[in-house]
Parts: C-alpha cells; structure tokens; sequence
C-alpha cells in the first residue's frame, strides 16, 4: 500500500491511500494519479512503488524530469516518509505511519468518492445498494420527465476479504471536477443537431446520475441496471441515431454492461473462490499461480456447469451462429467485419466462446489488409503524419483539417480557423507543433501538447496569395512555407516567440510544390515554378546566392538524400540528372536515366547508392550509383515492372526494403528492394482504394504505409508483411528470423531477439499498440533472452556477458548492467516468477543464479554449478527457490537457487532434451523431448516422483512444446508431426485426446489463464485457438486460424490476463493479437473506421432496433 500527500498549487492538500504497491503518474486517463498539462506533466511521467519494506520513485522518460528533494533523478530513486518529489508543478510526499506529511502543518484531507469528482474509488468488496436516483428536473418546453425506478435490490454480501488482499484501490484525478451535466448532454463538436425526443431526454436524466456513480465507485455489478430501466436504456442506444440527446460513450458502456450476464458469471466465481488469480508467462517458463484451495475445484467446476449450458440449442449460441452466418455471407470486406462484430458482441456472456462469432470476425479481419485511420465526407488532398508515427493530420477538398490520432486512442478533431479554408499542412518534428498554410496566404500555428485540445497560438501572415508548400527542419528550429505566386517565407521556432518571421525568397515564378531543409536547417532546397533551387540560410536567412538546379526541359521532380549533397530532378522530357552539390559554388551535375515520358516523382533509396525514378511511361528506374554496366561507363539501371496504370506518386521506406507506387487505377503497388536485381515484380498490390490516390507515406520504422485518397479515407497498410491478419500490430523491425521473445505478465513491456544481432523491446498500451524504448545491434547474435514478468528488466545473453536493461526508466539509450562470469557462450536465461532471480547458463554448462534486487542483479552469482554438458533446457520453479536443468547427457536435474544443496535427478530421456515446463503452482514438471516423450513427475519442496498413470505422454515424433492449464486439468503437449495431445490430468485412465489442424511442427503452446483455450504456434505459418470446452463434449474440437506469418511461427507469449498474445516467426515479423473479445471488437471498429449506415443495417437485419457497435465512428 502506498500512503502520500498531493500538494498542487492553489490546492488543497490531500492525503491518498493506493491499495497497490505500484503508482503511475501523468496526464494519460489510465494512471493512477492523472496530472495536468498545466501542472508540467508528462503523458507518462513517474512511477512511486513500494517494493520490499522500501519505497522507490523513478522517471518515465517525462519532458521536464522528476526531482526528488530539489534534485533531478535519473535512475531508480529510494524515498522516505517527508522527501517531497517534483513531478512538473505537482508535489507529491511520502506519508509514514505517524503522518510525516502532517508535520508540514497541513491538515490531513482523506479522498472522498461521493461528493468529491476527483476521486474515483474502486471498491472490491460487494457494494451498498445504491439508492433510487432522484429525476433531474425537465426542460421548460418539455413534459417532465418518468418518475426514477426504485432502487435495485441489494446484492448479496461477498465474503469477508482475504487476508493480506487489500478492500480496495484508489485512482485519483487532479483535474477540475467534472460539472454535473444539464438536461442534455452536448453533443460531439462537428457532428448536427437533430430534433429532441421526449423519451430519450426522460430516459437520460434518469440513467446519467445511475451510470456516473456506477462510474465513480468503480463500476460495481450491483449498481448495474436491470427490470424496464435497462429495457428503456436499450431502446434509447438503439433509437434513431438523428433523434437527441444522444447516449454518450459512458451511457452505452453503462447500458450494455448491464445486458451482458458475463460479468455476473465471473462475480459468482470470484465470491465462490476468494482468490486472486494471477497469470505468469516470461523467459522459458509458463506457470499460472492460483490459490489452490480456493480456486481451482470451484473454478473448475463453475466453467464446466456453464459450458455444459452452451449446447447448439442454447439460443444465445443460436442467435450467434445466425449473425455469424450473416457476416459469413458477405462479399464485400467492410460489410463482413461489422457484421462480425455484430455477431461477437451479441455473443458476449458465459457461451462467447461457444458460437461461431469469432471465427467468422477473424476470418474477415484476415481478408482485409488495410486499416482505416480517419474517414472524411470529401476527397482528401493533403497529408502529413508525425515522427512519433501517432499524429496524422489531413487536409480535404474543403479546406478542412482534421488531426487523427493513429493509434485510435482519441476521436478526430476538426481544427477550426477564421483565416480561410486549409491547403497544406505539416507537423513538427517532436509532434508538438503543427502549421497549417490556408487559402488566403495565412499560417496557422497550432500547439498540439495537449493532446485532446489542440491550441491556436498564432496566425501568421506574410503570404498574399494561396500557401502550398510547408515544411519543418529536422531539428524543428525553423519551418518554411512557400505559396502560389512562387514566394518562400523561412520561419523561426525557436524560444518563446515561435513562429516570428526571418526572412523572404523570390527565386522561382509559378506555385511552390516541395520544400526541404538539410544540414540542421543551414540550406533549404525548394521546387515550384517548373525550377529547383537550392539556398544557403544563415540563422533562417538567406547566405551568398542561390543556385537554380537547372535542367533541359521544365522540371517536374525532385528529391534530396538524406546528408543534403545531392539532389536529383527530374523533367518534362523524361530526363534526371543528379547535382552534387557539397557547396553551392562548386556544383556538379550528370545525368542518371531517361524516361520516354515525363517524370513523375523521384527518390532516393534510404540504406544504398540507388535513385529511384518513376516516369509517365509506367517504368520504376533505379539506377544505380556506385555501380557500372561496365567500367568507365554509365550507372547501373534496373528496371522493375508489373505497374498497370500511369503511376502517381512514389515512395521509399526509410528502412530501404520497399518501395511503393500508387496508380492511377486506385492501386499501391509495393516491390521488395532488396530483390531489385532478381525480380522485378511487386511483392504485393494494394487494392482497397476506391478513388485516386493522393499521396503515401511510409513510416519511420518501415513498418507500415500510410495512403491518402480522393475517397475520403486515410488507410494504414503493413509494408513489410503483405497480409495483417487480424493482428492489432505488426513489426517487422528484424532484418531476420526471431529468436526470442519475451513479455510481461501485464502485457505492457516486450522484447525480442533476432538472428540479425539486434535486441528490441517495446511498450505496449491497453490497447496493444506498441512503442518501441530499446533497440541494441550486437557484434555477435544474442543465443538467450528473457523478460521479468513484472516488465522491469530485460536479461540478454550476448557471447560471455548478461547484460540486463532496465524497461522501465525513461533513458532513450540505456545502458545495461553488466555480468561476466561466464567462460563460454551464454545459452539460456530466466527469470523467477517472482521476479526474485535470475539463472543463466552457458554451452559448457556453467549455471549461475542472481539474485535480484531494485537495481538489478547483485554483483556475484548466489549460486555456480558446473554441469560439465551443454544446457538444453531451463526453467525455474514459480513458488519455490528451485530451477530444472536438462543437459547433453538427456539428464533433467533440480537445483535449489543457493546453499550447497546437491542436484536431485528428475529423469532420464533417451535423446535430446528440448523443453522444461513447471505447472501454475510448481507441483508438475514435464520434459518435453527428441525422443517422442513427454515425462511428468510431480513436484513439492524440491523432490520429484514419478506419477504411475501419467509418467508419459507418447507422440510419433519429437515433442518441442508442453503447457499445462491454470486449472490444472490439462497437459498439452505438441509435436513435430503438428499434433497435440491433451491429457487429463484428473482422470488418469483416459487416453490422451488428439487436436489435429497443424500441418508441421508445434513449436509452442500457451494456456489463456481461463482454461478456455489453448494458443498453439507452429512452424506451418500459423497459430490457432483450441476451444478446450469441446474436449468435454466429445466429437471434433474446434479452433480458429491465426494466420499472416510468412514463415514458421518461431516464438509466442500471452499476457497474464489472456488479454493478448504476441508471436514471433522466421519471417522477423512481431503480430500482437487480440485474445478478449473487447480488444477484438475494438480492432474490428479501427480496421473499418465507421458502424453501419443506416441503409446497411435495415438491409441486413430488416425490422430490428439500430445497435451502435462502434463507438465514436
């Protein structure tokens, strides 16, 4: 628990009680304790934990830094009771028992939940019955109001909490309380006004106080809705969407929580169990701990009896299978998802699983590639995405500019302006700024630091005529803009007075197309006018003269590498020639390629000596710079075929591994570089666009594209791995096979390791979305990695050293701690459970164990043991100080973590041991091996035995993978022959069950902490979810494809709350996947980008009452 004072400026101080050891800070909804940006916070600022008997704040990378006691920290920082810590503006102290903050002589202020906004308590033991809400009063004009419904019965009282287990926790929020709304709720900016309905307004005043106290003591199922309230509250989310006030998101997660009975199911489990069950996956060791006593027989027995009502006839699985069919039945891709998701989230309660909703929203997400990142009612002409990848801001036919967010975590904002309709648009370089060039030759400067509400600090005027061309520095010191009549303004953003004018250019005479700066913002190349120019800049204003990059015909293209001595245009004719221009007195110009028709677009290929050229006669020319058909003769050019339509616009990864082509036929065309001289096909042709194609924009990690239409959308598109899958990302940040993976139990921190030497790692938010924090290029490919599964640290074998990083700082380029006890090359890594130790082993046998402690591993092992064999498996024990080893003799040993304790031997296999896994409460041990076995013994206190029934599961080919169900029912075991055998622990006389649906190779296997289903990965390409009930039921058990890989599936983890899963394949792609139907869902709406239209929903389900599925679209 930790105890502090929050002291903010013209503020009370108040004294907050955190029934968790661990407190996140910033300005993000999600924190614990959410700051303002007024207060000089951060979106992710600090982290106050308590961590054995000791209490620690450290840093999260913020912007302004943390300080304790006036000094700024840059690592882990312990604190005691009256150290005050500065995060922005705000001050935080740490209270002791006697109340070290009250010495201050500042009143003690407890959180209040009732009539204090600002607090949001979450209460876990069962809840009060809440009273009857009054109505509030109607409008004038209107009749009142239906009188409230009578309170809700009392729940029944939950069990007295466990002890040990806190009663509840806190979650505060330091901004201004949230003032009760009037009658009706306001509606979205942007969006009409339709007529009020009587009912829908009586129905609001009567569900927004019920849903903002049910919000407020942290969404209880006893303050639900039920009886005729919830019946209105359904009829109100499903009337005719013109018709106000409308639900607000809160009203419809309120309404719709009440429908679904799954949460009342789970409520009965947990009143029944008194436990908290905790999942925990990381480094090579898969264990669900659960309290036995408690949990498991109730559990067990509970899912059964709810499975055993899922049947066919069920009518919720009916109702299901009938919409499921429905989305099956559509051909076109958007119809099919939405109509998916109809059909998941009608499934939603104890027989979610049990339909055929989900497979058939998986498989339709699986057919589309692309995802819609905004949808706009006009064609959009202009866009522009930020260096952090999350900003997008687009410019339409109107005028109007819409900032999107591209991670989905915020509406579209319309950004308004009263100096003319928008032309173009660019965002800074650290995404704080955003200029927008408008109609009547004034830019408007927006600050975008505060996220959800964008502020215009100024607009500038110098343009007399239209702004068509905007661009920052690469550093953000300046921006330029350049306007039809051929004018270019530089501008300074330095210090407080951003946005004051520097200085003026008039080289060229016809409208500004491009501009680009180099050299930290000292040259500044411009196109418009049928010329390029380039001009040296002294403090933003012009130095010595300009130089016209001239060429034969009128110029129609240019492009700048990324040192800025070289610049290639392009013209009328189909001519390119290349300038060097190192100094401007001294260029040098040579011509590079011919095109039969005018040139289009050009670029350079980031990573090689290459210049691409894309004229009107449909050729993609690279040509080769530092290569020659022969000696002493031109440049080397290849040229890359299968376009179909005259090309519009061109674009090369920055990671130089693909370069796409959008068409005049609404296509992208994409070719992979590096097979540049064997094949000149594209890898893949993008096809989703109804309507010209405006522009494409790869991002910075060559992860994905981004494409602007006429069509009104802006679609992301995964560059790298033709096919998304239905995964929530993609990463194809190796240049390899992946090796190893690594994820924390919250699913919020994860690394991987790649046969291309480099180590990455990166956070993921609640809606799987990932960031990347670390990224390390060895000399020597890693062999080992393992994650804690509380996300802090991550360890990587590389040669002879450990090194361990910190994932939970905010350093930009961490550095690792180091450990070199080893004399041979490090095989295998992991960590505890518990997070407590660390054991590493090396090809010559040598094992040590680290203990761990706030900073990371203590100086000297605990533990040396000298095998004397290679090490072909480890994993340690999840409850006790034990670790298992297997070795090169087949030999499987157990070994206490220190002391001089000798090694028990659990088994001995006839070949190769390849995988140790522990059972959730550490009472199992099975070793998986080449000789087709898989051995189990039973585990207490460091001794092992032999269970007579079930002391081997047999395959016909090597076994790889083993997990065993958090209920302890089942042990999976796959093989190479794709087949998993299911064996029941529980009943030791049956046969182990086949799941057959791979085609090759098992290549691992992950219980969801559920029990509901297995995950399995395999060397086909794919991974597929088991449905585990259907073993009870005899006949097939079905499963559900998880496909995208073009490779074998090398690696996988899911989260300890079965919330997500994420795989690795021989493809080097990384695929984070939806596991809970929320996140599925969610997907879904952002792959699409909108709900059904009216006309869709009374086509596809005539007569029946409009659902919102997809909030905000």
């Amino acid at each position: 628990m930790l105890h502090i004072a929050v002291e903010r400026e013209g503020q009370p101080r108040k004294e907050l009680r955190f029934a968790k050891d661990v407190v996140v800070v910033g300005r993000e909804p999600e924190h614990d304790l959410q700051l303002n940006f007024e207060d000089g916070a951060s979106r992710q600022h600090a982290r106050l934990s308590h961590e054995r008997g000791q209490h620690f704040v450290e840093d999260l990378g913020s912007r302004n830094g943390t300080k304790v006691n006036g000094k700024r920290i840059a690592a882990k920082t312990p604190i005691k009771a009256g150290d005050e810590v500065e995060v922005g503006k705000v001050k935080i102290y740490l209270v002791g028992e006697a109340g070290a903050a009250g010495s201050r002589g500042t009143a003690r202020v407890q959180p209040r939940t009732d009539d204090d906004p600002t607090v949001q308590r979450t209460v876990k033991q069962a809840p009060k019955p809440a009273k009857a809400a009054a109505p509030e009063p109607a409008p004038k004009a209107r009749p009142a109001p239906e009188p409230a419904r009578p309170a809700p019965k009392a729940p029944r009282p939950a069990p007295e909490p466990e002890a040990g287990l806190p009663d509840s926790s806190i979650r505060v929020n330091l901004r201004q309380p949230e003032p009760e709304p009037a009658a009706a709720a306001p509606e979205p900016e942007g969006k009409p006004t339709g007529p009020v309905n009587d009912e829908n307004e009586a129905c609001r005043s009567q569900i927004d106080p019920l849903a903002r106290r049910w919000r407020d003591l942290g969404k209880p199922e006893g303050l639900l809705l039920h009886g005729p309230l919830l019946k209105r509250g359904l009829t109100w989310a499903a009337s005719d969407r013109k018709l106000r006030p409308r639900p607000s998101e809160l009203h419809r997660e309120f309404i719709y929580a009440s429908r679904g009975d799954r949460r009342h199911r789970i409520r009965d489990l947990g009143l029944r169990a008194g436990a908290l069950t905790v999942a925990l996956v990381g480094g090579n060791v898969a264990a669900h701990v659960l309290h036995d006593d408690l949990v498991l027989k109730d559990a067990a027995a509970g899912r059964e009896a709810g499975a055993g009502q899922c049947t066919p006839d069920n009518p919720a699985v009916q109702r299901a299978n009938l919409l499921a069919q429905k989305a099956a039945e559509q051909t076109d891709l958007e119809l099919a998802i939405l109509a998916g998701t109809r059909a998941v989230s009608a499934a939603d309660g104890p027989c979610a699983r049990q339909s055929d909703a989900e497979r058939a929203l998986r498989i339709a997400l699986s057919r589309q590639r692309s995802r819609v990142i905004g949808r706009g009612n006009a064609p959009i002409r202009h866009a522009d995405v930020a260096r952090d990848e999350r900003d997008v801001v687009t410019v339409d036919d109107t005028g109007a500019v819409i900032l999107y967010d591209r991670t989905g975590a915020t509406q579209p904002k319309t950004l308004p302006s009263s100096s003319g309709a928008g032309k173009v648009a660019a965002l800074g370089p650290e995404g704080r700024w955003l200029a927008v060039g408008t109609g009547k030759g004034t830019v408007d400067l927006w600050d975008l630091q505060q996220r959800t509400a964008p502020k215009l600090t100024k607009q500038l005027e110098s343009h007399r005529d239209p702004v068509t061309a905007i661009t920052f520095s690469e550093d953000g010191r300046f921006f330029a803009t350049g306007d039809r009549r051929g004018n270019v303004t530089v501008w300074d953003m330095r210090g407080t007075d951003a946005g004051a004018k520097l200085g003026e250019l008039r080289q060229h005479t016809g409208a500004i197309e491009q501009l680009v700066f180099r050299d930290g913002g000292s040259r500044l190349y411009s196109f418009g006018g049928k010329t390029a120019v380039a001009t040296d800049l002294q403090d933003g204003r012009k130095k010595g003269k300009q130089l016209s990059l001239a060429i034969g015909g009128d110029a129609t293209a240019f492009a700048v590498n990324g040192e800025g001595d070289e610049v290639v245009v392009g013209d009328s004719i189909g001519q390119v020639v290349r300038w060097r221009v190192r100094t401007l007195a001294r260029a040098q110009q040579d011509a590079l390629a011919s095109h039969t028709g005018a040139v289009v677009d050009l670029a350079f290929l980031p990573g090689a000596r290459a210049v691409l050229s894309l004229g009107t006669d449909k050729q993609l020319i690279v040509t080769e710079l530092d290569q020659m058909m022969r000696e002493g003769s031109e440049p080397l050019r290849v040229g890359l075929r299968g376009l179909q339509s005259e090309p519009k616009a061109l674009a090369a990864d920055p990671t130089g591994r693909r370069i796409a082509v959008a068409a005049q036929d609404h296509k992208i065309y994409v070719w992979d570089a590096a097979q540049r001289h064997t094949s000149a096909q594209p890898v893949v042709v993008f096809d989703e666009h109804v309507d010209t194609i405006e522009s494409v924009l790869p991002s910075y990690d060559g992860n994905s594209l981004l494409s602007a239409s006429a069509d009104g959308t802006l679609r992301l598109w995964p560059l790298q791995n033709a096919d998304a899958g239905g995964a929530l990302a993609v990463l194809s940040d190796h240049r390899g096979p992946i090796t190893g993976l690594g994820l924390s139990s919250d699913g919020g921190r994860m690394a991987s390791l790649g046969q291309d030497k480099a180590l990455r790692a990166w956070r993921l938010d609640n809606r799987g979305t990932p960031r990347r924090i670390l990224e390390r290029t060895f000399e020597q490919a890693p062999q080992a990695l393992a994650v804690s599964l509380d996300g802090l640290w991550a360890a990587v074998g590389v040669e002879r050293q450990l090194l361990v990083y910190s994932l939970s700082g905010g350093e930009r380029e961490p550095k690792p701690i180091e450990r070199a006890q080893h004399d041979d090359l490090i095989s295998h890594v992991a960590f505890s459970p518990d997070n407590r130790w660390l054991v590493s082993a090396d090809f010559s046998g040598a094992i040590n164990t680290w203990s761990m402690k706030d900073n990371g591993p203590e100086d000297s092992p605990a533990r040396n043991v000298a095998l004397g064999r290679s090490v072909t498996a480890l994993a340690v024990a999840p409850n006790s100080p034990y670790f298992a080893v297997a070795a090169a003799d087949n030999r499987v040993t157990l070994w206490p973590m220190t002391g001089n304790g000798g090694e028990q031997q659990v088994v001995q296999h006839e070949k190769s041991v390849l995988s140790l896994t522990f059972s959730g409460g550490g009472d199992y041990l099975v070793s998986t091996s080449d000789d087709a076995r898989a051995i189990l013994r039973t585990v207490d206190k460091g001794k092992t035995a032999e269970l007579p029934e079930r002391s081997a599961v047999a395959h016909d080919s090597r076994v790889r993978a083993a997990a065993f169900s958090p209920d302890k029912r089942w042990l999976a075991t796959g093989s190479d022959d794709g087949v998993i055998n299911m064996t029941d622990l529980k009943k030791t006389t049956e046969r182990s069950k086949p799941l057959k649906g791979h085609e090759t190779a098992i290549t691992a296997l992950f219980f969801e902490p559920g029990s509901e289903l297995l995950v399995s990965a395999s060397a086909d390409k794919s991974l597929r979810l088991w449905l585990v009930d259907d073993l009870d039921r005899g006949g097939e058990v079905r499963s559900i494809p998880l496909t995208g890989h073009a490779g074998p599936v090398s690696a996988m983890r899911v989260d300890g709350s079965g919330r997500l899963l994420v795989s690795g394949g021989a493809d080097g792609a990384l695929r984070v996947w939806p596991l809970k139907h929320d996140l599925l869902i969610a997907l879904a709406c952002r792959t699409v980008g909108r709900d059904f239209s009216d006309d869709e929903w009374s086509t596809l389900y005539p007569g029946e009452p409009v659902e919102p599925l997809c909030d905000g679209k």
